[in-house]
């Protein structure tokens, strides 16, 4: 079977067996700016990166805990790399692709006590019936781009969830009519599903009715039968979409992931810091390093002529402690003992 990826939707092609999906760039966001400014990009990191946050764990009050919330005031520290993509005719803004680190986003979450689910998960098929005074009722497939479809694909990047929508051709259409959607009729539903070998089915069914929407759905998982059902109604079908993935999305994690936190090691690092002239230089230094994220103590070893040599503990990767000793521009590294993996610095005063 061919899988294209759209956003955190999935256009599929009929296959024969049913896998999880692995989902590309989990670690990767991407925020619009109207320019390529320093404080444009620092909101804009704040902003993706709580948006990874809430996409790996599953909950969008995540930002409430304690040490995310702290986190969240210092998000260059989990930053791998970022890029910009220049404005399209489409849109007059940039687009800034932010790739956070894995391992030490992960770290931060298990810290903080906060259970989070992987790259790998499940694929799931929406069956969802629409009805309006205007439309009367019909099924949304892949094959029908308008805001209910793009709102699921917001949605659906937003939480990391890949769905998958019915082509509608013409054998979906000879197995499923709207009625058996809005009826909810599983084993008709499941029989026509097949085709696309989900790993689970959300069914949902929206009405006009007067002033506002109203809603119901179920989520029903391949596995063990698990199964959610939701009643949600709204004057805009874009919020109970929005509440529904929002659910749906915590549901998922809960069921997924583990919520005993993975130990958390520190690492003593040894450093080498040349060019260290005078005492103030050395005071500087030492307050310096106090102040690069993750650093959690700092031991002066000894001090020769304008060398000083100091073991510090950090609760990050080495690669992770030399991106952030260098983002403040007081510190150089001139280079890495391949043996004992002793870094050596040059400090401008």
């Amino acid at each position: 079977m061919k899988r294209q990826w759209l956003g955190g939707i999935v256009l599929l092609l009929p296959m024969t067996l049913a896998f999880a999906v692995k989902m590309p760039n989990l670690y990767q966001t991407e925020v619009a700016v109207a320019a390529q400014t320093d404080d444009l990009k620092a909101q804009a990191i704040k902003e993706g990166f709580n948006h990874l946050l809430i996409k790996l764990s599953g909950d969008p009050s995540i930002a409430k805990n304690p040490l995310i919330k702290a986190s969240l005031n210092r998000p260059d520290y989990y930053v791998k790399d970022f890029s910009y993509s220049a404005p399209t005719p489409a849109s007059s803004h940039y687009s800034l692709r932010i790739n956070f680190e894995e391992s030490d986003v992960n770290r931060l979450l298990n810290k903080a006590g906060v259970a989070y689910w992987g790259n790998t998960r499940p694929l799931i098929l929406v069956w969802l019936a629409i009805s309006t005074r205007e439309n009367g009722t019909e099924i949304i497939g892949n094959e029908m781009p308008n805001d209910i479809y793009t709102t699921l694909q917001q949605q659906s990047d937003r939480y990391g969830l890949p769905l998958i929508f019915p082509m509608m051709d013409v054998a979906d259409v000879s197995q499923i009519s709207p009625e058996d959607v809005l009826n909810m009729s599983l084993p008709t539903l499941k029989e026509a599903g097949k085709r696309y070998s989900p790993d689970g089915l959300l069914i949902g069914k929206v009405k006009q009715e007067k002033d506002q929407y109203v809603s119901q759905w179920q989520l029903i998982l391949n596995d063990k039968n698990n199964e959610w059902e939701w009643n949600v109604s709204d004057k805009s079908i874009n919020k109970i979409l929005s509440t529904v993935l929002t659910e749906m999305s915590q549901s998922l994690a809960k069921h997924y992931v583990t919520t005993k936190p993975i130990e958390v090691k520190d690492l003593w690092l040894n450093i080498e810091v040349i060019n260290v002239t005078q005492q103030k230089d050395l005071t500087d230094l030492l307050q310096y390093l106090k102040q690069v994220p993750a650093v959690k103590q700092v031991k002066l070893l000894e001090v020769s002529s304008d060398v000083v040599e100091l073991s510090i503990l950090v609760d990050s990767s080495r690669e992770a402690f030399k991106t952030n000793a260098t983002a403040g521009q007081r510190l150089t590294l001139k280079y890495q003992d391949p043996q004992d993996q002793k870094m050596v610095y040059v400090w401008s005063s």
